[in-house]
């Protein structure tokens, strides 16, 4: 049970109520947690703003890489939550159905071993990691994403590892629930 109250969309008024629409035509409904958030349309909006980039394909970095990144930092931080609705994301996006169970499995210790990821998709995973665990990154890793990521992929790679902690913890302080639709059978 969520630790506040949702504002559910039935309810809601004003620049939440717009807000909420906006969302309802580009995704076909407002996920649990942006309910959670609709107390706030200062925080909803731009909260709407960063999923949204997150799960676009309109940049430089594919979104099937972008997905990586989010699903390896919410593994990371272990949220449940995003790590369902990205899994759909993920496998929307073009990652592989083992790929996205690998990352699913608990019992997998090192997504880094797993002949599943290719050398690129292992250096976004070694930079979601290191970001997400020391909200930084070894000079030798930096070096290797400069490699294979130009300026602006290398800034698009780090807002959606940012923001998917950043949502992550939103998910796990607010003890969002996951959509029924969204949960697979044990």
């Amino acid at each position: 049970m969520p630790h506040i109250h949702p504002v559910p969309v039935e309810e809601s008024t004003g620049a939440v109520k717009d807000l909420y629409e906006e969302m309802k035509a580009a995704r076909g409904n407002v996920p649990n947690l942006f309910q959670l958030l609709g107390y706030s349309p200062k925080i909803l909006g731009p909260a709407i703003a960063l999923a949204n980039f997150a799960g676009s394909s309109d940049s430089r970095v594919p979104a099937n890489l972008k997905q990586l990144a989010y699903l390896a930092t919410s593994r990371l931080n272990y949220c449940l939550y995003c790590l369902e609705r990205h899994a759909v994301a993920g496998a929307k996006a073009g990652l592989t159905a083992g790929q996205i169970e690998l990352i699913l499995d608990p019992t997998q210790p090192d997504l880094l071993d797993s002949p599943l990821f290719d050398a690129r998709e292992k250096l976004i995973i070694q930079y979601s990691l290191e970001l997400t665990i020391n909200a930084g990154v070894e000079d030798a890793t930096a070096a290797a994403l400069k490699e294979v990521f130009d300026d602006e992929e290398f800034l698009e790679l780090t807002f959606v590892i940012a923001t998917a902690s950043m949502f992550n913890r939103l998910a796990g302080g607010l003890a969002v629930e996951l959509e029924p639709e969204y949960i697979r059978p044990a």
